[in-house]
């Protein structure tokens, strides 16, 4: 809960008010991306797993080519998929988040 709120004051946006239940209960996943400094969000939508949200700080814009590599890594890796399907909402259980090399 309190990284959740952390990530919202230090970024200046709404994560913590208007998400954290969301992440509590499992229906979305949230990630801060160091390099760039920014947060992206995770849900599933029609059965798949999607970038719901990617922004910086005060809902700034991320650069695409960042952007572009976090969805590749956050959707197209087995490790998290496999991570948010065993995860999410619908199984209730909880693990830790794989670990990955993000030079970028």
């Amino acid at each position: 809960k309190y990284k959740i709120f952390e990530e919202g004051y230090n970024q200046r946006h709404c994560i913590y008010t208007g998400y954290y239940n969301s992440a509590a209960d499992k229906s979305v996943f949230l990630f801060h991306h160091k390099p760039s400094i920014s947060t992206v969000m995770v849900n599933k939508y029609n059965d798949e797993w999607r970038i719901a949200q990617h922004y910086g700080k005060h809902n700034s814009t991320v650069d695409k080519t960042i952007k572009d590599k976090c969805e590749d890594i956050l959707l197209n890796n087995s490790k998290f998929a496999d991570f948010f399907t065993r995860n999410s909402k619908v199984e209730k259980s909880i693990e830790d988040i794989p670990e990955l090399d993000m030079p970028f």
